[in-house]
């Protein structure tokens, strides 16, 4: 054939399921038809074109395309029985998009495996009955690799769809062969063999491809690596195929079908080895890539073994390995080893031999014994330890590295060839049979809980409670397999606490109204390990009686390392515990307000006993455990002051119109000066130190050091509710929040600076606002500009006449200074934008409620309510490397704000009490009350939101030319940033803004003028109106009651990302009757 034309041929159009014809992927028929035929019996093979004209005329399938269905008995049929011609009752259409993606795939990708066919090395293939052979090609012994992406091999299978076979390199001269494949399968086998015919290969080279990888040509060599002579045959012996050879254990059970209680077949892993070298070791490996072992939860492990050998003595030992890490490379792992028994010459019945034999090598271990070789321990682990454990089998165990029983992702069989021993006795099979855990850990478990109270009065209150939890405990909430615990879960736990609170006030008469409780507690938590910490030395099982001796001695915790290091030694679960405990202590003062009859005495008692209040609160946790050791310090101080009133004033300024019929509704109204509620928190203060230090469990001494950070956050806080009159009243908050720690004032909250007026601790005066930024204007005075003269050239006359240089008549000259200017500059930066826009130091957010509610009652027919309010958040975004000496890093010190205003009007038109204007009873209010018809309400409601306006004080001030007032204005939702909204503004939600050239301002979409430093892509402003008309009357015929009501709302947002498209929703009209 012809090499690819990258055209695609097929019976349909690419990406279509329709076939157009029935004529082949050529596309033609009858005398239409080429075929390319080469010949390469000589070199360079030679190709031949045949078409109608060099064809016999009786040949009407000359591209030997012709479909023929009656091949398919024929052992050996001719190509046409894959033909694509006249097969349309076959298959629909025949296409080279054979993976049917709908696209005409032209990337070259594969993976090319060979085998040699005229090899005679039986240790290449396996010989079966009658001349077949078995290959086994081992997926990652790849012969080459054809990728234009350099992808690896496991990603080319990893997406693999088809396998083509080749078949070539025939001897010169033949020009046709003949292979039978009667199965092609891709197989895994959980053992993987591993000995020196994977290290060392010889080659055997023959003809080269060129293989064309997008546009230029490849050559992918012929040749073909063979594994050399030494060898190990990993396959499976069961009673059924092999029942004249094989006898199974008779430590093995005999599984049953459970419907037919038929005995089932039994198999086992026979390891077959020969041709190996003195001294060498071969190996079978199974490994658990997504399924990694725990066998703590068992105690012993088990194996049937069979060894026979035709050597006069054995010359091997076997070994089982297991560990963590990868295949061939790993250097932590468990071995057990012996001298096997041979099959004896048997004279008896050959099953009683066998199993005699297996009975003779059987292998049982405890667990223990191999976590056992740890004790005593220390990194590095570079040596093995290994323990002779005698016998006539002489049977070692082993340690290398650091292996653990709770994480086995390998466990591997080594036979090791004696290094005396003969090259020609080295030859033998192994049969490993019911690799099992047994002993499962099914011991009990308990747990106990104690609590008591005891209160004197109401004056003094004592607690405290003690829970233990033995490492057995299974409990109801566990999860994902049996309750109980894993070995290397499994810990003993005792916890402790004890409270206490005293009332101080009770010292005091109860008429004073003072509250000062006091409180301290403790609690403590121990839990000591079953098995060592990330790895499966086991430990003392502690239990209650340990514990709770250890807690009447105050010896839970363990301070000095020598006694760690002692208790480790010995494998101590106290040694390798986990301890925390938890200190605290807190006060607080109040005091309710109780009237004096004398005024002195009441001013003084409210300003230095009422109105204040505090707490304080200490908290210490300290935990030390085998992998860190963590400590908390919290600090927390509360200071606050009220300042509203405690008694109504109930000041009635327009009782003079009590009279005035007009005004009788609310002539009794009464007026309060001051805000009801106005509470202060003056100081609240969390001064948090974390001590963080990683630990090793196989260390006593840490190995890094102790990592110290804090936090320090101080809060100020003010509420205020004032009802002004019946009819009108207001409320706000503001909450401000600042880093003192992350500021920059570490060396200020030191405890020699903290309660001092240095510069920068709290009470130092000149440091309450924030620095932040300084203008960027360079200020310089009028008379300090210098001008430099560089030449003097003499004057021109109009005539054209130079004049003499005369330096006394300045006429005759002409001086030329430089265009540089200079200026003595006086300052830069004299503005603080902090200090100016009332920034506290080390301010990090704020946030602010602003509310006004307005009832008037003055036309009795038309009550309605007005509302306004408005939520205002700034927050503060810095660098974690903050400096203020950097200047890159200060324009990264930027306020982010976000607003949201809502105005509600809510009038509601009383129809009854309208129509009694015209008299008490008339046909209009007698229609009205006999409909139940009461109400006409109606309702508008305005919501604005602002998100993500991003900006410094000092570019809001220059450029943006917002002023310090108008940005606390627009904080209450009043002002803009440049003027004053204005009642319609607020009422309507800025209707008046009605074109994309009015967004141009401070928090508007188009803000001409943005702190280009920072990114405004968060920016989003939206806008919702809504109008709703509801009303309700009764049908006196029917008596059903009628509800009906119609809304108009618009809904839209503008994204500065975005500025060209605006996502707007209108609705109207909507109507409802129910």
């Amino acid at each position: 054939g012809d090499a690819p034309n990258h055209t695609y041929d097929g019976e349909n159009d690419i990406g279509t399921t329709t076939a157009l014809h029935d004529k082949g992927l050529d596309g033609v028929s009858g005398s239409d038809e080429i075929l390319k035929t080469w010949d390469c019996r000589i070199a360079g093979c030679v190709a031949t074109i045949k078409t109608n004209l060099n064809s016999e005329t009786s040949n009407t399938d000359i591209a030997r395309d012709n479909f023929n269905s009656n091949l398919d008995d024929d052992s050996d049929p001719p190509v046409s029985i894959n033909g694509t011609e006249n097969n349309a009752g076959e298959r629909p259409y025949d296409t080279e998009d054979i993976n049917r993606n709908g696209s005409l795939d032209q990337d070259i990708s594969f993976v090319r495996y060979r085998i040699d066919l005229s090899s005679e090395d039986d240790t290449q293939y396996e010989t079966l009955k009658n001349g077949w052979r078995k290959w086994r090609i081992p997926l990652d012994q790849y012969d080459s690799i054809v990728s234009a992406d350099g992808n690896s091999y496991l990603t080319i299978l990893s997406g693999a769809l088809f396998t083509r076979l080749w078949f070539g390199n025939l001897s010169s001269g033949v020009a046709e062969a003949k292979v039978q494949v009667v199965s092609l399968a891709v197989v895994g086998n959980a053992w993987e063999e591993t000995d020196a015919s994977n290290l060392y290969t010889t080659s055997s080279t023959g003809n080269t491809q060129i293989s064309n990888v997008d546009g230029s040509e490849t050559e992918i060599s012929s040749s073909v690596a063979g594994l050399d002579s030494s060898f190990l045959t990993v396959s499976v012996i069961n009673n059924r195929e092999n029942s004249d050879t094989y006898f199974k254990s008779p430590n093995t059970s005999t599984e049953r079908d459970a419907e037919t209680n038929a005995a089932l077949k039994e198999s086992a892993l026979s390891l077959e080895y020969k041709n190996m070298n003195p001294g060498q070791a071969v190996g079978a490996t199974r490994i658990f890539d997504t399924d990694v072992k725990d066998l703590t939860s068992y105690k012993t492990l088990k194996m049937e073994i069979h060894y026979e050998t035709d050597a006069p003595t054995v010359p091997v030992r076997f070994a089982l390995q297991f560990g963590e890490g990868s295949l061939d490379g790993s250097t932590d792992y468990y071995e057990w080893s012996f001298k096997p028994v041979n099959m004896e010459k048997c004279t008896d019945r050959q099953q009683d031999c066998h199993e005699r034999n297996w009975l003779a090598n059987a292998f049982e271990m405890a667990l223990s014994d191999f976590s056992d070789l740890k004790k005593g321990r220390h990194p590095p682990y570079l040596n093995p330890v290994e323990v002779d454990l005698g016998g006539d089998r002489e049977e070692k165990i082993k340690l290398v590295g650091n292996p653990s029983t709770t994480s086995v992702d390998w466990v591997r069989f080594v036979i090791i060839a004696d290094s005396s021993a003969s090259p020609a006795d080295l030859k033998g099979t192994f049969w490993v049979d019911d690799l099992r855990l047994s002993g499962m850990d099914s011991d009990w478990g308990y747990a106990l809980r104690m609590s008591g109270q005891t209160d004197f009065a109401d004056v003094l209150s004592l607690s405290g409670a003690m829970r233990y939890q033995d490492g057995n405990f299974a409990t109801l909430s566990s999860t994902n397999g049996s309750p109980k615990p894993k070995l290397s879960e499994a810990a003993s736990q005792l916890d402790v606490s004890a409270d206490a609170s005293l009332n101080l006030n009770k010292f005091f008469d109860d008429e004073h109204g003072l509250h000062m409780p006091i409180g301290v507690g403790y609690s403590s938590t121990t839990k000591r390990p079953y098995l060592k910490p990330t790895d499966d030395l086991e430990l003392s099982h502690d239990n209650l009686s340990d514990l709770g001796s250890d807690f009447i001695t105050n010896g839970l915790s363990v301070s000095k390392n020598s006694k760690e290091n002692e208790l480790r030694n010995n494998a101590e679960s106290k040694g390798y515990q986990s301890f925390s405990r938890t200190r605290r202590i807190s006060f607080s003062y109040s005091k309710d307000y109780k009237p004096d009859g004398s005024a002195v005495k009441e001013i003084f008692s409210q300003i230095f006993l009422e109105r204040p209040a505090l707490s304080y609160s200490y908290n210490e946790t300290e935990a030390r455990a085998t992998t860190s050791a963590d400590s908390t310090y919290s600090y927390h101080t509360l200071i606050e002051y009220n300042l509203g009133t405690y008694n109504r004033f109930n000041y009635k300024p327009f009782s003079i119109l009590k009279k005035k019929s007009w005004a009788s509704g609310w002539s009794d109204g009464t007026f309060e000066p001051w805000p009801q509620t106005f509470d202060l928190t003056l100081f609240d203060l969390n001064y948090v130190r974390y001590v963080d230090q990683d630990r090793d469990p196989d260390f006593v001494e840490p190995q890094v050091d102790k990592v110290v950070t804090y936090t320090v956050d101080l809060s100020h806080k003010a509420n205020m509710r004032w009802n002004i009159f019946p009819f009108l009243s207001t409320s706000y908050a503001i909450n401000i929040t600042r880093d003192m720690y992350g500021g920059g004032d570490q060396e200020a909250f030191t405890k020699e600076n903290f309660w001092t007026g240095k510069n920068g601790s709290l009470f130092a005066m000149d440091e309450v606002f924030d620095y932040d930024h300084t203008d960027r204007k360079v200020y310089v005075s009028p008379d300090s500009m210098v001008v430099i003269p560089y030449d003097t050239v003499a004057t021109v006359t109009s005539t054209g006449d130079t004049l003499d240089i005369d330096m006394a008549n300045a006429s005759t000259y002409k001086v030329l200074y430089d265009s540089t200017v200079y200026y003595k500059v006086d300052s830069v930066g004299q503005r603080q934008y902090g200090r100016a826009y009332g920034i506290l130091r080390n301010e990090r957010s704020r946030n602010q409620q602003f509310k006004v509610n307005f009832s008037p009652n003055v036309i009795v027919f038309l009550p309605m309510t007005f509302s306004f309010s408005s939520d205002f958040t700034q927050q503060k975004s810095i660098p974690d490397d903050f400096s203020l000496t950097d200047e890159t890093s200060v324009e990264k010190n930027f306020w982010t704000i976000s607003q949201t205003n809502r105005f509600e009007f809510g009038p509601s038109f009383k129809l009854v009490e309208f129509t009694k204007l015209f008299g008490d009873k008339n046909a209009a209010a007698s229609f009205l009350d006999k409909l139940k018809w009461r109400e006409v309400k109606a309702t508008w409601t305005t919501n604005l939101n602002t998100v993500g306006e991003n900006f410094t004080l000092a570019q809001l001030y220059e450029e943006q030319g917002v002023t310090p007032l108008q940005y606390y204005l627009y904080g209450l939702g009043i002002g803009n940033g440049y003027r004053n909204r204005g009642l319609w503004n607020i009422i309507s939600g800025d209707m008046g803004l009605d074109s994309r050239n009015d967004y141009t301002e401070f928090a508007e979409y188009r803000n001409q003028n943005v702190d280009t430093l920072v990114y405004q892509g968060n920016f989003k402003h939206s806008v919702s109106r809504a109008l709703q008309l509801s009303t309700g009357f009764t049908l006196p015929f029917w008596d059903i009651a009628v509800v009906a009501d119609m809304q108009w709302k618009q809904d839209f947002s503008q994204s500065r990302e975005y500025p060209l498209y605006t996502d707007s929703t209108i609705t109207w009209p909507k109507w409802g009757v129910g």
